[in-house]
């Protein structure tokens, strides 16, 4: 009875352990890193990614006629992040200032067009690295 006991938790351990490995193996063939990265990785990746975004942005509105679904396309940019924690406060208002725009272009309703691009101008002033 003993060795029928150790040989499931074996078999089970084995299961997982495979398990693990497919999973980690998938991660890295989508060229995703399995492995926890660091917090100031975290940090200098997410400033990065969101400077991007909030540049292509920027050439929308230099542009001056852009479509929701540009708008949409940045958000998702942002949607697609990991955020830090000291970043929380500022994804937000850039994601909700760019619905808010994506929504005013689907409404007709130049107002909300204009909150939408306070809340991104006030992410840029507040977070001076964004431009």
């Amino acid at each position: 009875m003993y060795t029928l006991i150790v040989g499931l938790l074996a078999v089970v351990a084995a299961i997982i352990l495979t398990s693990q490995n497919q999973s980690a193996r998938r991660a890295a063939e989508q060229g995703q890193n399995p492995l926890p990265i660091s917090h100031e990785e975290l940090v200098r990746n997410y400033e990065a990614r969101a400077k991007a975004a909030v540049s292509e942005y920027n050439g929308l509105e230099v542009k001056g006629s852009f479509t929701a679904d540009e708008i949409r396309k940045v958000k998702d940019e942002l949607l697609g992040l990991k955020v830090p924690a000291e970043f929380k406060e500022l994804h937000v208002q850039l994601v909700l200032g760019l619905t808010k725009i994506e929504d005013s272009l689907a409404a007709g309703d130049a107002k909300i067009r204009t909150e939408g691009q306070k809340k991104i101008e006030q992410a840029k002033a507040t977070y001076t690295w964004l431009e």
